[in-house]
């Protein structure tokens, strides 16, 4: 029982880090696109953002809690 429960913790903490990796990601490309369309204001511009990217992290999240 212990074992199954720190696989879980495991399980848990590795899509932390996963879905840590992928907002890091989507923000350094979200400031590479302010830098290059000298974009100071972000609150302008909400439907840039790719809802297909939050959308892959958010099945990667629900996929990880079934496996639990």
């Amino acid at each position: 029982m212990e074992d199954n429960t720190i696989n879980k913790l495991q399980i848990i903490h590795d899509t932390q880090i996963l879905l840590i990796a992928r907002l890091n990601r989507l923000e350094r490309k979200y400031d590479l696109i302010a830098e290059e369309l000298e974009i100071e204001n972000w609150d302008q511009y909400d439907d840039v953002i790719n809802e297909q990217e939050i959308q892959d992290a958010l099945n990667t999240i629900a996929q990880s809690i079934n496996k639990i």
